[in-house]
């Protein structure tokens, strides 16, 4: 019944908007553009508690965003979050554009940038993404293959995140995402 169901799993307390649900139902996946500049806006309007760099560039030619919340010290915890390692997987970039909406758009997200300081990087395989495709541009599966360090996108993650040094680093991954509203989603 859905009453108990809902008791269970209530309706979160904020908005659910994120880059690919607020297109138009069965106008496919946000683009890597479309993420990218939905979350410059969320740090437009956060100054001074975030910011967005680019760690680099893929073989395609594309910048790879990192996401900076809240600001680092000694006494916050320091996450790292990474999503999209495999490019046929967008719900981890849709999730982490959600979080990043909750964390500088909602009092109790704010609340905890005093205690956490976060980096972001939404979609790690960007060109696989582009094309809802797994694997790198390289051909590399960058979770599987990413002790190899054989692929730049690797290298270029692997240097951030030692930079960053985290105590806690979570990377985001999605099972079986070929279904029928999957394919909706994509446009098909």
């Amino acid at each position: 019944p859905a009453g108990e169901t809902a008791s269970f799993y209530p309706d979160p307390k904020f908005d659910r908007e994120t880059p690919t649900l607020s297109k138009p139902y069965g106008s496919g996946l946000a683009s890597v553009d479309e993420i990218k500049d939905y979350l410059q806006q969320l740090v437009v309007r956060s100054p001074g508690l975030a910011y967005m760099e680019n760690i680099g560039v893929t073989k395609q030619g594309r910048t790879i965003p990192v996401l900076y919340l809240g600001t680092p010290d000694k006494k916050k915890v320091r996450v790292w979050i990474q999503a999209a390692l495999h490019g046929n997987e967008p719900a981890g970039a849709e999730a982490v554009c959600m979080l990043v909406r909750y964390l500088l758009c909602e009092k109790e997200g704010r609340e905890l940038l005093n205690h956490i300081a976060v980096a972001l990087v939404p979609i790690a395989n960007v060109d696989g993404y582009a094309i809802q495709q797994r694997r790198s541009a390289d051909g590399y599966d960058l979770n599987r293959d990413q002790s190899k360090l054989e692929d730049a996108v690797t290298l270029l993650l692997k240097q951030s995140y030692q930079q960053w040094n985290p105590d806690v680093a979570l990377d985001i991954h999605e099972y079986a995402p070929l279904r029928r509203e999957f394919n909706l989603l994509r446009g098909v």
